[in-house]
Parts: C-alpha cells; structure tokens; sequence
C-alpha cells in the first residue's frame, strides 16, 4: 500500500531525492508520516490510500505426492 503526498516546502531525502512545493509522491505509509508529520515538507493528498499493484492471487497447489518408486512395496 502506498500513501500520496504533495510537498509544501524544498527539501532532498536519500529515498526520493530533491523536491520542491506542488510535487507529488507516492510513498510508503511509513516514509508519508516522516516527511508530514516530523519533517512538516509535504501535506496528504487524498483521504484513501493509494494501493500498490496488485498481485494476482495465487491459486491453491496440490499436495505433492511423497512415495517414491523405491519405498513402494512391490510384493
């Protein structure tokens, strides 16, 4: 899940690098409330979250058969 931002201020960080006010971002949950709330250079934009690409789902496996041809009993 990745979160929107949009930057009120200029300022560089190593995971984005530099940025300056009206530029938008989307950013891990984690990284959005450092630069928000901590670094106060960047605003959310949007109330929902933005979701990442999504995966197809994965379809259920058989159980794989154990026994090989030498443990069999071949009475």
């Amino acid at each position: 899940m990745q979160v929107q931002i949009q930057f009120i201020t200029y300022g560089a960080c190593s995971a984005l690098g530099a940025f300056s006010p009206g530029g938008i971002a989307r950013v891990s949950p984690d990284l959005a409330a450092h630069l928000v709330t901590e670094m106060k250079a960047a605003k959310y934009v949007g109330a929902a979250p933005i979701e990442a690409e999504e995966k197809p789902k994965k379809t259920p496996r058989k159980a794989k058969d154990t026994a090989r041809n030498g443990d069999k009993d071949h009475g």
